[in-house]
């Protein structure tokens, strides 16, 4: 399976929508306290990386290292806010 970046609140919110599926209530506070704790695109911001294969101007994301062309604000693969730029 691929690592994705995903929402921790979107966790968190598709759990108490399915707390049926659960055999005791208080697992659902455990499991809270878990995914708040772990790294999502919440919190995780990235870089964009200067990459010039033959010259040609390319830029990698430090997360999930798609190319793009320009850079954005976010990564169109990964979703991630970007920071700036890391030059190589």
């Amino acid at each position: 399976m691929r690592d994705k970046l995903i929402s921790g609140r979107q966790v968190i919110n598709a759990i108490l929508d399915n707390k049926e599926l659960f055999k005791f209530p208080e697992d659902i506070q455990r499991f809270a306290v878990i995914i708040e704790d772990l790294p999502s695109m919440d919190k995780l911001r990235g870089e964009w990386i200067d990459y010039r294969p033959y010259n040609i101007p390319l830029f990698d994301c430090s997360i999930c290292g798609y190319h793009v062309k320009k850079m954005s604000n976010f990564c169109p693969n990964c979703g991630v806010r970007m920071k700036g730029i890391e030059n190589e």
